[in-house]
């Protein structure tokens, strides 16, 4: 669910983001304040139960997206596998459809080179194979601020922003195969793509995003062990 709040002017949206980030504190409410794009500022807030993606812009407005679980209590206790595989847990899959509308030639107007070969080659909703051919994920949609993708036997809801997305050419220029990592804790192999996405956002998803980027043809993938990538010609 999406709301859109208009406020008259900047200083009335710092003054309600102040107010927020107060009444959080005061409530005890975990959350994080997150910079995904140039601009706005956004506030996640997790409960049990529901998720809240709250963006403050510099344009007055204010965004609040709110996702709401159905998946329930699980008994499974292999369930806690999943715990581990995906890093320390993620807000169940939102309550909300995937966005599979078309993208036209004006949305790709503003897009950087990689977020462009992307968008006009993996449609939302398609589902793409691991690196090691045993597993399967979603391309969940794509929004102004990132990608989203479903990720294990839960579709675990993980959005990553474009400009990390970006900066993965510019990571593998002349550096020939670049291991792709995907070490299921907050460490990283150094110099891999999981340690670089892991600045982003702290769980492992570069098995995941070098599969994306070389169906948009901007890497090729060496699937022997340890799997690898290399920048492909004309990046």
């Amino acid at each position: 669910m999406t709301l859109w709040i208009r406020a008259r002017n900047a200083g009335e949206v710092f003054g309600r983001l102040v107010d927020l980030l107060n009444r959080l504190d005061d409530g005890h409410i975990h959350y994080a304040l997150l910079h995904t794009r140039v601009d706005s500022v956004m506030v996640d807030v997790s409960l049990p139960g529901s998720h809240w993606e709250i963006e403050f812009l510099t344009d007055g407005s204010i965004e609040v997206e709110r996702f709401r679980s159905v998946a329930g209590v699980e008994d499974d206790p292999e369930i806690l596998e999943e715990l581990f595989a995906n890093n320390h847990g993620q807000e169940p899959r939102p309550d909300s459809e995937v966005d599979d509308s078309a993208v036209t030639s004006e949305d790709l107007g503003g897009a950087g080179p990689v977020e462009a070969a992307v968008r006009r080659s993996v449609s939302p909703g398609d589902h793409l194979a691991t690196p090691t051919g045993r597993g399967r994920f979603t391309v969940a949609r794509y929004t102004a601020a990132g990608l989203v993708l479903l990720l294990g036997t839960k579709q675990a809801w993980t959005p990553l922003p474009w400009h990390a997305i970006e900066g993965i050419p510019d990571l593998l220029r002349g550096r020939g195969w670049v291991p792709i990592g995907g070490v299921y804790s907050t460490g990283s192999q150094p110099g891999s793509v999981d340690e670089y996405l892991k600045a982003f956002l702290k769980r492992a998803t570069a098995g995941w995003v070098a599969v994306v980027l070389e169906q948009a043809g901007v890497v090729t993938i060496s699937r022997s062990r340890p799997a690898c990538v290399q920048l492909r010609s004309g990046w």
